[in-house]
């Protein structure tokens, strides 16, 4: 919720979501991480005045799934091939603003804690993307 109050207008978008979400153990940098980009990216490259958010949570196993949808443009399916690698952006840079970093740090991050991200087909027109968070996190990294 914090995350929202900072990245998302609440005058141009509405946001849906459960009042209660389970707790996960992860660090919360993470999850802010992973949270402010999808949802710097849903404000930014929406193409109308007023749009929708939409976050649902369930818990499957020992995962937390989330799943981030928009009523923006979407991303054309040629391009989901690309869309999680570093320094790769859909538009000109003088287009819109951005590195081309924000889902490939998504991905490395979720990865990091053993989540995984995958661009889905949402119900809404835009984009959808479906997570999964371990409930009891840890790095996938071992020390040597």
């Amino acid at each position: 919720k914090n995350v929202l109050e900072l990245y998302v207008p609440s005058d141009r978008f509405r946001v849906e979501m459960p009042d209660v979400i389970p707790s996960i153990y992860v660090p919360a940098t993470a999850v802010e991480l992973v949270f402010r980009n999808l949802l710097m990216n849903a404000v930014k490259h929406h193409d109308r005045e007023q749009g929708l958010i939409r976050i649902e949570v369930s818990i499957a196993k020992d995962n937390l799934n989330f799943t981030l949808s928009d009523d923006g443009p979407g991303i054309p399916g040629e391009y989901e091939y690309k869309i999680f690698q570093l320094f790769q952006t859909l538009k000109a840079r003088d287009e819109v603003e951005g590195s081309g970093m924000g889902l490939a740090l998504v991905k490395k991050t979720l990865e990091f804690y053993g989540g995984t991200i995958e661009l889905g087909q949402g119900e809404l027109r835009g984009a959808s993307f479906r997570m999964t968070w371990p409930i009891n996190a840890v790095s996938t990294r071992h020390a040597a």
